[in-house]
Formats: C-alpha cells, sequence, structure tokens
C-alpha cells in the first residue's frame, strides 16, 4: 500500500523541470540529496548537475568510541562535476578538526578550478591554537564573491599573489592572520563591499582605506584596540 501512495508523487517529482529540481535541492543538505536522488531519474540529474553544494557538519560521521572522524561522502561529486565543467556556485562545509587538512588541499584546488563563487568553510578551533593553514590555493579564485572562513591561520602565499579581483564580502572569524594580511587582502580587492573580523587573533590595529576600498560599505571589526579608516 505504501508502494502506492509514493509512486504518484515520485512521478510527480520526475515532471518538474530541472532547475525547479534544483532549487528544491540546494536547500538540503548533501548528504540528505543523496539519499533522494535515488527516487528518480530527474532527482539524480539535478543532482549531478547542481552547483551549490551544503555539506554542513555532516560530511563527516563519528562513529564508535574511539573518536575517529569518518567521512560519510566522498568528494567525488566535486570530481565529477569538474569532470562536467560545472562551476560550483557555493559550497558550505564545516571539519570536525584541523586533522583533515590533507583533504582540504585537494578540495581547495579542485573548487578554485570550478570557479567558486562563494565558499563557506569552517574548522572546529582546538584550545591549543589554530593550527590549519589556510592552503594557498585559494587566493587564485578569481571568481570568488564571497568568502566566509572560521578557524584557520591565514598567511600570504608564498609569491604575495592574491587575485581576488571579484570579491565582495570577506567575513573572517576566530581566525589568526596579521594586519599585513588583512591590508594585502584588502589592497587587491577593488570590489571589496562587506569586511568582518569577529574574534580574530594576531591583530591589534589596522590601517585600511584608500582607492582600493572606495566600494566598501560595512566594517564590523571586533577585539581590535585601533582602527584608521583613510579615504
Amino acid at each position: 500500500m505504501e508502494e502506492e501512495i509514493m509512486d504518484p508523487a515520485v512521478d510527480h517529482i520526475s515532471k518538474l523541470a530541472v532547475p525547479v529540481l534544483q532549487k528544491i535541492l540546494s536547500s538540503f543538505l548533501a548528504k540528505d540529496v543523496a539519499q533522494l536522488n535515488t527516487l528518480s531519474k530527474s532527482l539524480n540529474s539535478a543532482w549531478t548537475t547542481l552547483s551549490y553544494l551544503n555539506f554542513g557538519y555532516k560530511f563527516f560521521y563519528h562513529q564508535g568510541d574511539d573518536d575517529q572522524w569518518i567521512l560519510a561522502e566522498n568528494i567525488t561529486d566535486l570530481a565529477n562535476r569538474q569532470n562536467q565543467k560545472i562551476s560550483i556556485q557555493k559550497l558550505w562545509l564545516t571539519l570536525p578538526s584541523s586533522h583533515w587538512s590533507s583533504y582540504i588541499h585537494g578540495w581547495i584546488n579542485t573548487l578554485v578550478s570550478l570557479n567558486i563563487k562563494e565558499l563557506i568553510l569552517s574548522v572546529d578551533t582546538p584550545n591549543d591554537g589554530y593550527n590549519m593553514i589556510l592552503p594557498e590555493a585559494i587566493f587564485a579564485a578569481k571568481e570568488l564573491n564571497v568568502l566566509n572562513l572560521q578557524g584557520f591561520k591565514l598567511e600570504l602565499p608564498h609569491n604575495n599573489g592574491i587575485k581576488y579581483s571579484s570579491l565582495r564580502v570577506l567575513h573572517l572569524s576566530k581566525a589568526l592572520l596579521s594586519e599585513h594580511f588583512i591590508r594585502a587582502v584588502c589592497e587587491s580587492c577593488s570590489g571589496l563591499e562587506d569586511l568582518k573580523l569577529n574574534e580574530c587573533h594576531g591583530l591589534a590595529s589596522l590601517q585600511i582605506g584608500g582607492t582600493s576600498l572606495s566600494k566598501l560599505r560595512s566594517v564590523w571589526l571586533d577585539c581590535l584596540y585601533d582602527l584608521h579608516m583613510y579615504g
């Protein structure tokens, strides 16, 4: 009886246009979508071409008493989109600890190649400091519009090459950084409109401004002793 009730619903979903299905699926966590897409070919097609990927915390799960985090999904979803040349509009991912840094480097390289537009990436910060350094590859993301990071140690790339020509929103929280880093980022982001630093360490004062930040409209700087903005 349950199958008779479910079949019409599946048929109805299957008749929806792929863009409509993608809009619906973009509100789900990736792990949940992976279970749903087995219902119909149209759902699976919408998912495999979806450019909004929300992994959240469910990219990992915790199992047993051995305190081990295990991948609940693999990253082939990104690789598949890379093969299909599908640009990623948005990705949200939270890591349980810095022990996954080796995975992050590969994912960032893939995201940059997929022309990521919005990246929300956070890592739980340990009590002994911030020991995950943000991979340098992210500084080459020319199409990036929104960058929201939490819990990382932020350092300038060795060649000082920051190519955030499209960045409009920069939110950093619980990060370890320096004034030199922030100034270098600001100087490379002529289109920056929204800057937020929350509970960041290593930054006591900041001087920002000039023609390079002519579009800056919103500034939120927490735990900063001295701020000087000039036009």
